[in-house]
């Protein structure tokens, strides 16, 4: 269901995605249909989170360009 603006992000219940690694390898080369399918199926918004600082600063430059359905979290895990 498509909003009067034609957004994909619609009307009808939204969810949220808390813990989404879709900045990691293996979603490179299909990245837009990834996310494109999150929202088809009434993803609102989505935390990305990365374990990387170059895939960090990828992730939060792509989220400031629409911070109303994407955030990212950075986590380090000690070794």
């Amino acid at each position: 269901m498509r909003s009067s603006a034609g957004s994909v992000w619609g009307n009808r219940m939204k969810y949220i995605d808390s813990h989404a690694h879709i900045f990691s390898k293996e979603f490179e080369e299909d990245f837009d249909a990834v996310v494109q399918r999150a929202q088809e199926q009434g993803v609102h918004r989505i935390m990305i989170v990365t374990t990387q600082a170059e895939e960090a600063r990828r992730a939060m430059a792509f989220a400031q360009k629409d911070p109303k359905h994407f955030a990212v979290a950075y986590g380090i895990h000690p070794e």
